[in-house]
């Protein structure tokens, strides 16, 4: 119980982090969520985007849709956006050109990219809390790990 507790709070800190920059945060939730909503409303831009991500050596990957429930959502949404990011702008460049635009602004996407790294290490130690046979003994040190290498 002492576990979850610990992953649920963490898990809400990062939820706060958002808070603390909407405007920042919202806008990547936005850029996730168009892409999610774009590719879902047409098969024929999906399978667009499966060729160019096969010609950028890239695995079918899908879009995933952020839910603000569920505490490995966002993260695994920023993963994801980021892994298809090269296809999403080629495809982009000429279809989506507003979108375009706001996307490749630098600060953009050193959003996606930051979060998406800052993400995956607190879903990984997420994923720790909720093992059934954690180690409480190492508690300490996990955070002590993932604290280093948020530095």
């Amino acid at each position: 119980m002492g576990v979850h507790c610990i992953a649920h709070k963490q898990a809400l800190a990062t939820k706060d982090g958002f808070a603390t920059h909407p405007h920042i945060f919202a806008f990547v939730d936005k850029v996730a969520n168009k892409i999610y909503s774009w590719l879902g409303k047409s098969s024929k831009r999906h399978e667009e985007l499966w060729k160019i991500m096969h010609e950028y050596d890239m695995l079918d990957t899908r879009a995933l849709h952020i839910h603000s429930i569920r505490w490995l959502s966002r993260g695994q949404v920023t993963e994801r956006l980021v892994q298809f990011m090269p296809a999403i702008l080629h495809q982009w460049e000429h279809g989506e050109k507003r979108w375009y635009k706001s996307i490749t602004i630098f600060v953009v996407q050193l959003m996606i990219h930051f979060l998406a790294g800052v993400l995956n290490e607190l879903n990984k130690l997420n994923m720790e809390f909720h093992r059934h046979d954690m180690d409480f003994t190492i508690i300490s040190a996990l955070l002590d790990f993932t604290i280093e290498k948020l530095k």
